[in-house]
């Protein structure tokens, strides 16, 4: 079985009784889940300021959450020799490099839709629209 989602509850459920994880790993992955999950729900036609930002601070808290997330998975990674666990890892693996090309994509839109202003202060001036993964 393979994760669809960066859901903690998937990997709570699947894992393997008695495998030694990074203790941050079901915290960095429902933090990753939080953020990702968020920013679809607010309408991208909102002009309203705060709508903005918080669109803005979904793709920032990204950056964070993805990069964590890979480094408490590949560290799990290293600390299992069950072969269906890793499977499950590595495709976590694959599901940030999608996350990446939405994030990369949903940066795309809000430059589009004229939310520069947010993304200069919380994207590009501190250099997170660079590839956490």
């Amino acid at each position: 079985m393979k994760p669809k989602d960066f859901n903690p509850a998937w990997w709570n459920t699947n894992k393997p009784k008695g495998i030694k994880e990074d203790p941050k790993l079901v915290s960095r992955l429902g933090f990753l889940h939080a953020h990702y999950s968020e920013y679809s729900k607010f309408d991208i036609n909102s002009k309203d300021n705060k709508v903005m930002r918080d669109r803005v601070n979904m793709i920032r808290q990204m950056f964070a959450g993805m990069k964590e997330s890979k480094l408490a998975i590949e560290n799990t990674i290293k600390k299992t020799s069950d072969t269906d666990t890793k499977v499950a890892l590595k495709h976590y693996l694959e599901l940030l490099k999608t996350a990446e090309m939405d994030r990369q994509n949903w940066i795309k839109i809000e430059r589009g839709v004229g939310n520069t202003a947010n993304l200069e202060e919380m994207i590009f001036g501190p250099s997170l629209d660079k590839s956490p993964i």
